[in-house]
């Protein structure tokens, strides 16, 4: 009995001799031919003539004594691990019977854990160059086990490639081309290289593209692009190195110059500035609200990959964050001038400087290392956290009685209302968010939300008669807020008066008293306890 033949089959078909190399964590198929020599069909194996086995280097996956006529189909799944492994099929004979000279057969495969990746490129995702005859294009490959021989590029080139002449590749206009492959494949990284000639190239035009390719056992190289639009692995405009710029009105508030600034406020904060290889070259991007301030600049930056900002600063809440074009629209990655708007507020720990200004400033650094730093003391501002309800804001509406110049007169049980406004002390502007007021009478608090910087409170005199404060303050207010509000004349007394005028006596005329026709003056005694 013997072996008469072996096919592997993977997830990439049938594998030859050549093949060396298997991915990790894959079915692997044997098809076995097994049987005596020189016969084929039913008769080359009558069950229980023989054991044949399957091994994994020194642990035995499978045994059988009978088969489909001379075929042994089986499958393992390959480990995860890293290195050679050797498969064999055995064939013992059973009841006295001989085995031929193809009885074990042994194959070795490298298995291969991870996937080849890109990991560098001498250009960037969106980056620009200087035309040239042979402009070189250099990429890194990391494959542990064995790098890919089979690497192609996916170029276009605008002058040449841009069917639909919209200046921007689409996917079915990146042309194939071969890369210079390094001579040394077992290093775990290894330089790919594309020459070009892009003199051609007009000043402004770009060159785009990907790579594809597939390692030894077959596994598709990752993070190389695709040819989905905006998905390329690089990317570059034809034209010089220049630096970035910044005017000295680059910075301004939508609703104009803010001298103060209060927590919990919606702001938004736009800066103009211009990079002539377009806001792709820009590595940096960092506006500081106090740059005088070293402990506490209330800084955040800009990144161009997920054109947003991040703050590292527990003072600063920054809401949304986009590089747009100056007429409004969303900046391409080539724009030459663009507007950064920032829709941010503070927070109210936010330290309180008093009387003391913070100055703006924008630094913008791009990929050549070129900065540019531009403050703004036109644009110095003051932090007030401090909110205040107005005294000729607050007023009484009565249903009974009178109102008086520091309250009001009203009988018992009468219900009446108190209305007011919310504003910041040192800008007499309307908080955006919504707020509490706490007003205190006979005892109780009683609590409104304000309304486009107005509340109203209902309330009502108790039974008996007295003269009771009303008083009111901001309810709303974090430990770091000040409630700036008048205590002094923040109160309005309120006399409940319980009984009526009632006549004592009758002083004149005397009674008895005989009248004749002509003017008397009448004089009644009346009894008001209020």
């Amino acid at each position: 009995l013997e072996i008469s033949s072996i096919t592997y089959k993977d997830s990439r078909g049938t594998l030859n001799e050549d093949v060396q190399y298997l991915m990790a964590d894959v079915q692997l198929d044997l098809h076995v031919s097994i049987g005596y020599e020189g016969v084929q069909g039913s008769d080359a194996f009558a069950d229980g003539d023989a054991e044949v086995q399957l091994w994994r280097q020194e642990t035995m996956l499978l045994n059988t004594t009978s088969l489909d006529e001379e075929w042994w189909n089986i499958s393992d799944q390959t480990p995860f691990t890293f290195g050679d492994l050797t498969w064999t099929v055995k064939v013992v004979p059973l009841n006295g019977g001989q085995s031929g000279p193809n009885d074990e057969i042994s194959r070795t495969f490298t298995i291969d854990p991870t996937a080849p990746s890109v990991i560098a490129s001498t250009v960037d995702w969106y980056d620009h160059r200087i035309a040239s005859t042979s402009q070189t294009v250099q990429f890194q490959i990391l494959d542990p086990v064995l790098l890919p021989s089979d690497v192609r590029v996916m170029l276009w080139r605008q002058w040449i490639d841009d069917v639909d002449l919209n200046g921007w590749p689409s996917a079915d206009e990146y042309k194939e081309r071969s890369l210079v492959i390094p001579t040394d494949l077992t290093s775990s990284t290894g330089l790919y290289t594309l020459l070009l000639d892009d003199s051609m190239g007009s000043l402004g035009q770009k060159v785009a593209g990907y790579l594809v390719g597939v390692d030894a056992s077959g596994q598709v190289l990752e993070d190389a692009g695709t040819a989905e639009d905006g998905e390329h692995l690089f990317m570059y405009q034809i034209g010089p190195d220049g630096p970035p710029s910044l005017s000295a009105t680059a910075m301004s508030w939508t609703s104009g110059a803010n001298p103060w600034l209060h927590p919990s406020q919606p702001y938004t904060l736009r800066v103009d500035m211009s990079e002539p290889n377009g806001a792709s070259d820009l590595t940096t991007v960092e506006i500081q609200l106090a740059s005088n301030t070293l402990t506490s600049p209330l800084s955040y930056t800009w990144d161009f990959r997920t054109d947003s900002c991040t703050s590292n600063s527990i003072h600063l809440i920054v809401h949304n964050c986009q590089m747009l074009a100056l007429d409004g629209t969303s900046a391409g990655p080539y724009e030459k001038d663009t507007r950064l708007v920032t829709e941010l507020e503070l927070a109210w720990t936010t330290p309180d400087l008093g009387d003391t200004f913070r100055e703006p400033s924008v630094k913008i650094i791009d990929r050549a290392g070129q900065e540019v730093l531009q403050t703004f003391p036109a644009l110095r501002w003051r932090f007030s956290p401090s909110l205040m309800i107005p005294q000729d804001s607050v007023s009484l509406v009565l249903t009974q009685g009178t109102v008086l110049d520091d309250g009001a007169r009203i009988p018992p049980n009468s219900p009446f209302e108190l209305t007011g406004s919310l504003m910041f002390e040192t800008t007499e502007i309307i908080p955006d968010f919504n707020c509490s007021v706490d007003v205190m009478f006979a005892g109780q608090t009683f609590s409104a939300e304000t309304f486009n910087g107005v509340w109203n409170v209902e309330l009502q005199s108790p039974p008996t008669s007295g003269t009771i404060p009303l008083t009111w303050s901001v309810g709303c207010l974090p430990p770091q807020g000040i409630d700036a509000t008048e205590k002094e004349s923040s109160v309005k007394w309120m006399v409940v008066d319980g009984l009526g005028p009632e006549p004592q006596e009758v002083q004149t005329p005397r009674p008895g008293s005989i009248l004749t026709a002509e003017e008397h003056e009448v004089t009644i005694v009346l009894s008001e306890e209020g």
